[in-house]
This record gives structure tokens, C-alpha cells and sequence, in this order.
């Protein structure tokens, strides 16, 4: 069996004036055990520095569903990283 060789990609962004940051491993495909199917299956969240979701081919840690800003930030991942074709800027509504 061949070593798959992942390196962690590391992201931040302000949501609503919350600094949320992301740790992730990818997958070439997309795939059941992903974020929603997608090709992101391990992923943790971090809003202001306090762990607020973990996912490892499941949820370990769900995000609160009050928890807007960590809702968008995954939403946001999950468009920009977690589909086999990511989406160009304009798609996601940034002005270039």
C-alpha cells in the first residue's frame, strides 16, 4: 500500500469581526468520509483562538448552530477548498 504524504494547509480569515483560522488535510476526490462530501476530511476551526469544531471523518466536535461566524467560515471552506473544481474569485462574491 502506497504512503499518502499530507501536509496540513493552514487559513485565517475575519468573519463579523472574529478572527477565525482553519487547519485542514484535502483529499484529491471528493468523498463520503469528507465535510458534507467534500474533499476536506479532517478539519478544526478556531474562532478568536477557542476550538469551536472538529472533524476527522466525522464530527468530534460540532459547531453550535448559534455560532454563526464558524458557520460561514465552514461554509466558505467547503466552496473554496472542499469541491473537485474550486471556485474563481467572482463565483464566491469577492471584488478583485
Amino acid at each position: 500500500m502506497k504512503k499518502m504524504n499530507v501536509i496540513p494547509e493552514h487559513g485565517a480569515l475575519v468573519v463579523n469581526g472574529h478572527k477565525m483560522t482553519s487547519t485542514m488535510l484535502r483529499s484529491k476526490t471528493e468523498s463520503a468520509f469528507g465535510v458534507r462530501g467534500s474533499r476536506i476530511f479532517e478539519l478544526e476551526i478556531k474562532k478568536d483562538g477557542v476550538l469551536t469544531g472538529r472533524y476527522s471523518r466525522g464530527w468530534t466536535k460540532q459547531i453550535e448552530s448559534e455560532d454563526e461566524e464558524s458557520t460561514l467560515f465552514l461554509s466558505y471552506l467547503i466552496d473554496k477548498f472542499g469541491k473537485n473544481k474550486p471556485k474563481k474569485k467572482k463565483e464566491m462574491g469577492c471584488l478583485e
